[in-house]
């Protein structure tokens, strides 16, 4: 898991391909209860959509209560 940090946190094409002060974090700080729920909604999210081969999950985790959203799933072509 990589967790990305972008300033203001407005993760957008500017902060994506030229800003230096967007930051990648791995390990993702995390923990280990919020690693699980990320590997569960994501593995289930995967298998509820009939994805094959490998993928990448786009998620956001809310900073009020840290609740763990699914955005998109991102697959490899087949």
């Amino acid at each position: 898991m990589i967790r990305i940090d972008a300033p203001g946190g407005n993760y957008d094409f500017e902060h994506k391909y030229y800003s230096e002060d967007t930051g990648y974090r791995c390990p993702s700080g995390l923990t280990p209860a919020e690693e699980a729920e990320v590997q569960r909604l994501t593995l289930a999210a995967y298998r509820l959509l009939g994805c094959r081969g490998w993928g990448r999950a786009d998620l956001m985790q809310r900073a009020s209560d840290g609740a763990i959203f699914l955005l998109e799933m991102n697959t490899s072509p087949a």
